[in-house]
């Protein structure tokens, strides 16, 4: 019998969604965010994307 959801990336991304939420983006570690790569284009996206929100 397969199941679908038993692995690491869907429990992060289950788990983490809500606890982002919470916590908020300062509770990220700071060396977590030293390890992303193309930082400065994944922030702009973001910030593009939140200030078509508002």
């Amino acid at each position: 019998m397969s199941h679908w959801g038993e692995d690491s990336d869907t429990t992060g991304a289950v788990v983490g969604g809500p606890a982002g939420t919470y916590y908020g983006f300062e509770a990220v570690p700071g060396e977590w965010l030293e390890k992303i790569e193309a930082k400065e284009l994944i922030d702009r996206i973001v910030n593009d994307f939140v200030f078509s929100l508002i």
